[in-house]
C-alpha cells in the first residue's frame, strides 16, 4: 500500500496466485502466516534486490520479489511471476524463518511434517534459487499451531546459530541452523517445556530464553549458569585444508577451588585434545591453565560420509563442542564446561556438491480427461573446492546403489534441449553440458521436472553426477495417485445413513432433560489422502462429543471414513410449555474440488411432556405460566380449592378448574389444587425459577409447587394472553359465580411482538416536522389507542407504529431519514417507555419514539386504508446494523478465529430464537467484548482470538454480516462465520 499526499492509503502493488479459485474450492487460505522479508544483504541476485517469503494452507511456498510483488497470472504461460515457487504438498500456517550467514538458508513446517530447510543458491545467470538441503527427524504437531522458527546466533558469528520453534505439543524445540552432511537438523537437547501456545515464538534477552506454554506458565532457559571455569570459547581455528591439520591453545581461569579435572571430551572425533595435557590435582580459585586443541585434518578422505557417526569432511563451517569434566571444592556449581571449537574446513583441489540429497516432488494427483500435470524443483550442483571442477558423465539408475553393480543408463540430452534424469519421467532443460567447468566456488542451480507419464504409481531414479570433484547422487522421487473423493452422509438416529447431498441434520422431537447425538460421516473413496480444510462446528445445546472431530488439516486416509458426533443436550422443561425448535450449523469443507463448502443444517425440537384435558387441536387446554408465592398475606392467587388428596397432579387439577370453567388452575404443597380467574400479580413470580420442587403426590415426576408457599400456575390460553389486557368470556363457574375480568398484566408492560398480521420492527427515532411515517396520521388516537387498535385503523399499509401513548400512524415507507432509535429493546433505554393510553399493559412509544410494526417480508399490500390509497409494491428500508449504543461500541463485521471461536469464553449465554444485540450486550455485560453471528447466536469474551479480523466492505451484504436477529427483524445479527463485534466503552 501506498501512502497518499491527503494520508490516504492506495494499492501499489499485489500478489495473487494464478491458481486461486482451486485454492479457493479447496478452502487454502494464502498467507496465513505473513509474509517475512529477507535481509537484503544477502537475499539477493541478478533483478532482485529484495526478497520476501509467504506460505498458506495449499502447500506452497512462494519466493516474491518484494520490489514487483507478481500481480496475477503475469508469468510464463500465465502462471505466477514470482521469484520460484517451492511445493511441499503441506499446509503451512506459521511464517518462514531466516539466517542470513554461511550462504543464507530459510526454514518453514508445514502441519504433521519436519521443519525444512532451503538454501540460497543461483543460477547461471545469478537468478537467486533456493534448493532443499534438510529437515529435522522430528515433525511438528498434527494440528495448526506451529510457530514461526526463529534463528540466533553468538554475537553473528557463522557456527554458531540456533533454530527454535515452539511445538503445540512437543513445546520447545532447537537444532543448530545448519544441517548436517547427511541433510538432518541435529537437535539440541533442552528441558522439557510443555505445549507450546499457539503460533508463538520465543523472545531473548541478556542471554535468555522465554516462552510461555499452553496452560500459562512462563520459562526462563539460558545463562549464567554457575560456572566452575572461565576459558576461551569459542575457539576458531580459521580455515583448514583437507590433508593439514590445526592447533588452538585454549586458556582457562579457575572461578572456585577444584578438587580436580577428570578429562575432556569432544563432539568430533578429528578434534583432538590429550587429556596428560590438562592440570592434575587440585586449583586453587584465581589459577590460571592452558592446553592445545588440535584439527586434525591431515588423514581424511575427501568425501562426506552421511552415515558415519564420525564427523564428517566435506567442506564448510565446522563447530562442536569440547567439554571439561570437574570435581569441584564447592557446591552449587556445574560439574561440566562447554567449549565450542568451530573453523572452515576446505579441500585444495576441486570438490564436487550436490544438494539436496533427495529431490522430493512428493505426489501428483492426477485427474481424469486432464492433461498429466508436473512438478518442478532445482538441485545445485557446486564446487566447494579450491581447484577447477570438470563435470565428466551424468547417469541414472533404479539399482541398489549400496549393492556395487548398479546398471547405469547415461543421460541423453534431446534436440529440442530437454535432458533425460530418469526414465522419461524425470527431466531438465538446463543441466550443464559434459565438460563443463566450475570455477572455485561456484555452483549452477538446476531446474527438474517430474512427470509421471505412466499414470499412478511410485517413481525415483538415482542421478548420478561424476567430476574431478568426485562423484555424487541424488534421490529423484515421487509418486501419482488419483484425487481424493469425499462421500459425504449423516446418521439417521435409526442405524442407517442418509443419502449423500442431504445436509439436513433433524434430531426431531425430543424429550427435555435429554442427550440425543447424530453424527457426520466424511470417507474418502478417492486415491488420495482426504484432508479438512474447514471446519466450523456448532456451540450450545448441539455441540460435538469430542472437539477434535472433524477438525481443520484432519487427514482422512484412502479408504477409511472419519466421524464427528453432534450432541444434542436439552434443559428440563416445565410441562404444558410451547416447543421450542432450536437451529445450528457445522461447516465443513475437504480438498476434493469437487466437494465445495458443506453447511449441515441441524435442527431439533423440545417437546414438553402435556398434561390435562386437550382441545380439538389434540393440545393441553391450560399452558404453564411459573411458579408464583401463594402465602403474600393477601388471600390466595387462585382462592378456589377444587380438592386436596394424594392422587395430585397437574393434569388431574386442571381437569377439575376446566369443570369448572376456570381460567387459571394451580398446583400446591404436593396434595392440593386451586382454580381462579384473576391472573396472578408479577411481584409474586419466581424469577429464580428454583421455589416449586415439590413432586407431586400422584405422580412424582412432575412439579406441585414448593417450600414457602409456592404454587405452580397454569392458564387457559383462549382466555388469557400473558401480558395483555384480556378478559375472560363471561361464563359461570361450578360454584355459580360470574368469573372476574382478566385485566392485570403479568410482568407489567410490555413491548408487544405482533398485532394481526404486523411483527414488531424496533423502536424508530419520529419527528414533527418529518414523520418517519407520514401517509395516514392518527386514523385511531386518544384514550383507546392500543397497539392492536392502530394495527386494525392501518390494514393495507406496509407499517405502522404508535407513538406519544394516545398516537397511531401507518404508511408504505419510513421516511425522513428516520432510523432505529439507540439504546437496544430496553424501554427505559430506546425512549419507548409510554405505555397505551387504551392498555396499561403494552408500551405505545414515546416523545418523538415510535413502536413501529410492519408486515412480514413474504407479505403484499393490496386494499387501501383508510382516506389514503395505499402503494401495490411497499419500498421497505429493511433491517439495520446496529451502531454505538449504551455503553457498547460497535467495530464492524469480523470473521470467526482461524481454528475455534473468535469469542470464546462464554457461548450462547441466551436463548437461540430471542438473540438481538441488545439481549447479548446484557448477557456479556461482565466481558470486554460480545458479538451476535449466524442469526441466533451469542458470544462474549474479553479477547478476539487468533484468526478473526475485520471484514471489508461498507454494507451487510459485502460484509456478509446480513442475517436478520431471532429477537427482533429490523436488525442484523451478524452471518455464516461473521459477527457483529461490539466493545465496551467501560474502563
Amino acid at each position: 500500500m501506498g501512502i497518499n499526499t491527503d494520508g490516504t492509503l492506495s494499492l501499489t502493488d499485489y500478489f495473487q496466485p494464478y491458481d486461486y479459485q482451486n485454492m479457493d474450492l479447496g478452502d487454502e487460505d494464502l498467507g496465513s502466516g505473513g509474509l517475512a522479508i529477507l535481509d537484503p544483504t544477502v537475499f539477493k541476485g541478478t533483478g532482485v534486490s529484495k526478497m520476501g517469503v509467504t506460505a498458506g494452507k495449499n502447500g506452497k511456498v512462494y519466493i516474491l520479489n518484494v520490489n514487483n510483488l507478481g500481480g496475477f497470472k503475469l508469468g510464463p504461460a500465465q502462471t505466477d511471476n514470482v521469484v520460484q515457487t517451492i511445493v511441499t504438498n503441506q499446509a503451512v500456517f506459521g511464517a518462514a524463518g531466516s539466517y542470513p550467514l554461511e550462504g543464507g538458508y530459510i526454514y518453514f513446517t508445514p502441519v504433521n511434517y519436519p521443519t525444512y530447510v532451503y538454501k540460497l543458491g543461483f543460477s547461471e545467470s545469478g537468478a537467486p534459487v533456493f534448493s532443499k538441503v534438510g529437515q529435522s527427524t522430528e515433525s511438528s504437531a498434527g494440528r495448526v499451531g506451529v510457530g514461526v522458527p526463529t534463528v540466533t546466533s553468538y554475537q553473528g558469528k557463522e557456527g554458531t546459530a540456533i533454530l527454535w520453534l515452539c511445538d503445540p505439543d512437543a513445546g520447545l524445540r532447537a537444532w543448530y541452523a545448519v544441517p548436517q552432511a547427511d541433510g538432518f537438523l541435529k537437535s539440541i537437547k533442552l528441558p522439557q517445556v510443555a505445549g507450546a501456545n499457539k503460533f508463538q515464538r520465543p523472545v531473548f534477552g541478556d542471554a535468555r530464553l522465554y516462552v510461555t506454554d499452553a496452560n500459562g506458565v512462563l520459562y526462563c532457559l539460558g545463562f549464567p549458569v554457575n560456572l566452575p571455569l572461565n576459558c576461551t570459547s569459542p575457539v576458531n581455528f580459521g580455515t583448514v585444508a583437507l590433508g593439514s591439520s590445526a592447533t588452538q591453545t585454549i586458556t582457562c581461569t579457575v572461578n572456585i577451588p577444584i578438587t580436580s579435572i577428570n578429562g575432556a571430551t569432544v563432539g568430533d572425533a578429528h578434534f583432538q585434545v590429550n587429556n596428560a595435557s590438562l592440570p592434575k590435582g587440585p586449583l586453587a580459585a584465581g589459577a590460571t591453565f592452558s592446553f592445545p586443541v588440535t584439527w586434525d585434518l591431515s588423514n581424511t578422505v575427501v568425501e562426506n560420509a552421511p552415515n558415519a557417526s564420525y564427523g564428517n569432511t566435506a567442506p564448510g563451517i565446522k563447530s562442536t563442542p569440547l567439554t571439561l569434566l570437574t570435581t569441584n571444592g564447592v557446591a552449587g556449581y556445574s560439574t561440566q564446561f562447554p567449549i565450542s571449537l568451530t573453523g572452515k574446513e576446505v579441500s585444495e583441489a576441486a570438490y564436487l556438491e550436490l544438494t539436496p540429497v533427495t529431490v522430493d516432488y512428493s505426489g501428483i494427483v492426477l485427474l481424469q480427461n486432464q492433461p498429466t500435470p508436473s512438478v518442478t524443483l532445482p538441485f545445485v550442483i557446486a564446487n566447494s573446492g579450491l581447484g577447477l571442477l570438470t563435470i565428466t558423465g551424468y547417469a541414472y539408475t533404479q539399482d541398489d546403489l549400496d549393492a556395487g553393480n548398479a546398471v547405469y543408463t547415461n543421460v541423453t540430452f534431446y534436440p529440442n534441449g530437454t535432458m533425460d534424469l530418469g526414465f522419461g519421467e524425470f527431466t531438465s532443460n538446463n543441466l550443464p553440458a559434459v565438460g563443463t567447468v566450475l570455477q572455485a566456488g561456484n555452483q549452477i542451480s538446476v531446474q527438474s521436472t517430474f512427470q509421471p507419464t505412466k499414470g499412478v504409481g511410485s517413481y525415483r531414479a538415482y542421478f548420478t553426477i561424476w567430476s574431478t570433484g568426485g562423484s555424487k547422487y541424488t534421490i529423484l522421487e515421487g509418486s501419482a495417485s488419483t484425487a481424493p473423493i469425499a462421500n459425504f452422509s449423516i446418521s439417521n438416529g435409526e442405524g442407517g445413513w442418509l443419502p449423500q447431498g442431504n445436509l439436513l441434520m433433524d434430531f426431531g422431537d425430543v424429550a427435555p432433560g435429554t442427550t440425543s447425538s447424530r453424527q457426520i460421516r466424511i470417507c474418502n473413496v478417492g486415491g488420495s489422502v482426504l484432508e479438512i480444510s474447514k471446519s466450523k462446528p456448532p456451540n450450545g445445546v448441539f455441540h460435538p462429543d469430542n472437539p477434535g472431530e472433524l477438525g481443520e488439516s484432519q487427514k482422512i486416509p484412502i479408504g477409511q471414513c472419519a466421524y464427528g458426533t453432534v450432541l444434542f443436550v436439552t434443559n428440563v422443561e416445565n410441562l404444558n410449555v410451547p416447543s421450542p425448535t432450536y437451529n445450528n450449523t457445522w461447516t465443513l469443507n475437504v480438498n476434493d474440488l469437487n466437494f465445495g463448502v458443506h453447511v449441515v443444517q441441524i435442527t431439533g425440537t423440545v417437546v414438553s411432556k402435556k398434561v390435562g384435558p386437550l382441545n380439538s387441536s389434540g393440545n393441553p387446554v391450560y399452558t404453564y405460566l411459573g411458579c408464583y408465592q401463594d402465602a403474600n398475606g393477601a388471600g390466595r392467587l387462585l382462592p378456589q380449592q377444587a380438592y386436596e388428596g394424594n392422587n395430585n397432579t397437574n393434569g388431574n387439577c386442571q381437569t377439575d378448574c376446566l369443570a369448572g370453567s376456570y381460567v387459571f388452575a394451580g398446583t400446591e404443597y404436593q396434595v392440593q389444587c386451586f382454580c381462579g380467574n384473576k391472573p396472578p400479580p408479577a411481584t409474586s413470580l419466581d424469577s429464580t425459577g428454583s421455589h416449586c420442587t415439590y413432586a407431586c403426590s400422584g405422580e412424582g415426576t412432575e412439579v406441585c409447587g414448593g417450600d414457602g408457599g409456592y404454587i405452580s400456575i397454569y392458564y387457559d390460553a383462549t382466555k388469557y394472553t400473558p401480558g395483555s389486557d384480556s378478559s375472560t368470556s363471561g361464563t359461570t363457574s361450578s360454584t355459580g359465580t360470574t368469573t372476574q375480568s382478566v385485566s392485570t398484566p403479568t410482568g407489567g408492560p410490555l413491548t408487544v411482538q405482533s398485532a394481526g398480521p404486523y411483527i414488531y420492527y424496533g423502536c424508530y427515532v419520529d419527528s414533527i416536522n418529518a414523520r418517519a411515517l407520514s401517509a395516514s396520521l392518527n386514523p385511531e388516537s386518544g384514550a383507546g389507542n392500543t397497539v392492536e387498535v392502530c394495527a386494525a385503523a392501518c390494514s393495507g399499509y406496509q407499517y405502522m407504529g404508535v407513538e406519544y401513548a394516545t398516537e397511531c400512524y401507518c404508511a408504505n415507507s419510513i421516511t425522513g431519514g428516520n432510523g432505529l432509535a439507540t439504546g437496544g429493546t430496553d424501554p427505559s433505554l430506546n425512549g419507548c417507555s409510554m405505555t397505551c393510553a387504551g392498555n396499561a399493559s403494552e408500551y405505545c412509544g414515546g416523545p418523538n419514539r415510535l413502536n413501529m410494526y410492519t408486515l412480514p417480508p413474504k407479505a403484499t399490500t393490496t386494499g387501501t386504508s383508510i382516506g389514503t390509497s395505499a402503494s401495490a409494491t411497499p419500498t421497505p428500508t429493511g433491517p439495520q446494523t446496529v451502531g454505538n449504543f449504551g455503553n457498547w461500541k460497535y467495530l464492524g463485521c469480523y470473521s470467526e478465529a482461524t481454528n475455534g471461536r473468535a469469542l470464546s469464553d462464554l457461548q450462547n449465554p441466551i436463548s437461540g430464537n430471542t438473540v438481538t444485540n441488545e439481549a447479548c450486550a446484557v448477557a456479556c455485560a461482565k466481558y470486554h467484548y460480545f458479538g451476535t453471528e449466524y442469526s441466533s447466536e451469542c458470544y462474549c469474551g474479553n479477547t478476539i482470538n487468533s484468526g478473526s479480523a475485520l471484514v471489508t466492505g461498507s454494507t451487510p451484504s459485502q460484509t456478509l454480516c446480513d442475517m436478520i436477529c431471532s429477537g427482533n427483524a429490523s436488525e442484523y445479527c451478524g452471518g455464516q462465520n461473521r459477527l457483529n463485534m461490539y466493545q465496551t466503552t467501560l474502563s
